[in-house]
């Protein structure tokens, strides 16, 4: 999954590759390359995109746990009005040619502000769309970041992704198969 504003057409896809192990401290030899080249769906409205990367390797299988609820409820008081979470983020920092990438952790909060986005205070640089949003005490994704600037982090927080995605489904199936391959935890 990534940001519908990265991969914004089917064809875009046939070219994409996904490089683990990209850190300046490692040599490329040791570099985890695979193809990420098909596309499976796309919603420019919540900014999300989705496809399929072939996996040479079954340590990648790991899959993470989105936490599909609420701040206020993820911080158990329903009343509250404090949505703030305490976050990190999980992302390379490489600006400029030539440049050696290092994996960033930014620790900060995260606050459900708006419509579709929620704000943040991690320091991110371009090229940061995309990377997961973790909760501090759970270690459950629970936002993908999707904008930055100097004044302003923004990520689409999760519980808003699968209610999309939900609603998507009715018209478009291949959203259902994706919320079934999801490890999803939420309110029962």
């Amino acid at each position: 999954m990534t940001n519908w504003h990265c991969l914004k057409h089917p064809q875009q896809a046939s070219q994409t590759v996904a490089t683990l192990n990209f850190e300046k401290h490692i040599n490329p030899k040791n570099y985890l390359r695979f193809k990420c080249d098909k596309f499976l769906a796309h919603d420019k409205d919540m900014d999300i995109a989705f496809i399929e990367c072939l996996n040479p390797s079954p340590h990648l299988n790991k899959q993470v746990t989105i936490d599909a609820r609420p701040y206020h409820v993820m911080n158990n008081d329903p009343q509250k009005k404090d949505r703030d979470r305490s976050m990190y983020i999980i992302h390379q920092q490489c600006k400029g040619q030539g440049c050696n990438a290092f994996k960033k952790f930014q620790f900060e909060r995260i606050r459900d502000t708006g419509a579709k986005s929620a704000k943040h205070d991690a320091d991110t640089l371009g090229g940061s769309s995309g990377a997961p949003v973790f909760d501090q005490e759970s270690n459950m994704v629970i936002a993908l970041h999707h904008e930055g600037n100097p004044f302003l982090n923004q990520a689409i927080p999760f519980y808003k992704i699968i209610k999309r995605m939900k609603y998507l489904a009715k018209k478009k199936p291949i959203f259902e198969q994706l919320l079934h391959k999801m490890k999803i935890h939420s309110m029962k």
